[in-house]
């Protein structure tokens, strides 16, 4: 907790209402203090890269390659990068079809016949790669976290398990984000060239940009410079990443990479935008979807694409996140700008740290998150804030329960977090980065809750 304070007391001197009056490395003094406040209160582990016009203006590494070999991370190692991996394989298809290879309209069932039948022979590669297949997430998968998502499987039983899987709707009239998908992909892939999907990367991708730290893993493999994964747990705890086997993670998610890789690629896609061909169609919308995964994003192929707001740019950008990793790996052309982090922690808020180190990067008012007090204290025992709360703003639900002594939220089937009292009625989901205040009346009984973070704020009502 030392160390936290003086880190907080060094970032409330680089705390300012615009970063925007203030220079680039006013901006990346702050950005060290928040990731180091990070590493301290998410156990966040990893490497952050920003770039500008392919010049690289901060690259650090915080936290421990190996904590059981108390290994500290460098900028060089190497992460697994889960579904960024997609963009890649996205760039594979877009490659197959200027060789005449294959066409984006063809149906699957050109190159596999065993999906013929029903609705499954409707579908086409390019509703596999912009998600509109209707195909579901792993989870549709039967058995699949329990049993399949532990075996080495081989691509003929992983073709029969997708088949048996129910669409979520029609082909090509809804956005669902499918790994199967893409996992399909890349054995059509295999398929038409004839070599393995690794290989095919290696040759087509991998050695003309010389991506010389990037590759894909086996779970066998004995990879130089790859981190340890880790878990963090909702009392945020850590603990060694389950174990998870990369055979159905073809094409969407079994790759490796450092982010001096991940930026030549994103250079490789600023350089190519401009130009007629596939990369230009890839980072423009498709089909008019919303990407619900993220708030205000469409996918395009292998890449989201989130439109200009007044809290961001346009941004091209593709997360990734399995067990003993979390990743983002952002392109904003606008500005030529690159935002990579790369992780061995899952379980990690990805996507608020993003947010976070990208408002420090604009130069956009953002202020360092809140550290609840190490003697914190609630005047009232837990068992008084238990209960399911419902917004008054679309309804959502968000349920607060005890667990092991300690309190915990969950909104809408969402990963819990935990709860941490900072004074009497009001908690802190360091998680989140959201104060929670509960609105008492007569009789100490509670009526409701405020929810209060990231420049917003929600009120819910007790639902019971």
């Amino acid at each position: 907790m030392m160390r936290i304070g003086i880190m907080v007391l060094l970032g409330l001197l680089y705390c300012w209402s615009s970063l925007g009056q203030h220079s680039v490395q006013d901006r990346y003094e702050l950005l060290q203090s928040y990731l180091t406040l990070e590493e301290e209160r998410l156990s966040f582990s990893g490497v952050c890269l920003i770039a500008k016009s392919g010049e690289i203006q901060y690259h650090r590494a915080f936290g421990q390659a190996s904590k059981e070999l108390n290994a500290r991370l460098e900028v060089d190692h190497r992460f697994r990068i889960a579904s960024i991996s997609k963009s890649f394989t996205a760039q594979l298809i877009g490659i197959a079809v200027d060789e005449g290879k294959l066409k984006l309209q063809d149906q699957i069932t050109t190159y596999l016949p065993e999906f013929k039948g029903e609705t499954w022979d409707q579908i086409t590669i390019q509703q596999l790669l912009t998600h509109t297949s209707g195909i579901p997430h792993h989870k549709g998968m039967e058995n699949y976290w329990t049993i399949q998502s532990r075996l080495t499987l081989s691509t003929s039983s992983i073709l029969q398990a997708i088949r048996k899987m129910e669409l979520q709707f029609e082909p090509g009239t809804n956005f669902f984000y499918s790994s199967p998908g893409y996992f399909l992909l890349a054995t059509i892939l295999e398929k038409v060239y004839d070599i393995s999907f690794p290989q095919l990367w290696d040759e087509k991708i991998g050695q003309p940009l010389s991506l010389v730290n990037s590759g894909f893993d086996d779970n066998l493999a004995i990879i130089p410079q790859l981190t340890k994964g880790y878990h963090l747990m909702p009392d945020n705890q850590l603990i060694s990443a389950p174990y998870r086997d990369f055979s159905t993670l073809k094409g969407g998610g079994d790759m490796y990479s450092s982010a001096s890789d991940l930026l030549r690629w994103n250079q490789y896609i600023l350089q190519k935008r401009k130009e007629p061909g596939f990369i230009a169609e890839a980072v423009r919308p498709k089909n008019g979807f919303m990407a619900k995964r993220h708030e205000a994003a469409q996918y395009g192929y292998g890449w989201f694409i989130r439109a200009a707001q007044e809290r961001h740019p346009l941004t091209y950008f593709h997360g990734g996140g399995t067990f003993g990793c979390s990743a983002v790996s952002a392109v904003y052309p606008e500005e030529e700008l690159s935002i990579v982090i790369l992780s061995n922690v899952s379980g990690l808020p990805i996507d608020m740290i993003w947010q976070n180190v990208e408002r420090i990067v604009l130069g956009l008012p953002f202020e360092l998150p809140e550290v609840p007090p190490s003697e914190a204290f609630s005047s009232q025992p837990l068992e008084h804030y238990i209960g399911n709360f419902v917004s008054g703003k679309g309804g959502q639900r968000l349920r607060v329960f005890i667990h092991d002594e300690q309190l915990f939220a969950q909104l809408q089937g969402r990963p819990p977090f935990l709860l941490s009292p900072t004074r009497t009625h009001q908690f802190y989901g360091s998680k989140v980065d959201i104060s929670f205040t509960f609105q008492v009346e007569a009789e100490n009984r509670i009526v409701g809750l405020k929810a209060e973070g990231r420049g917003r704020t929600f009120s819910f009502e007790k639902a019971d």
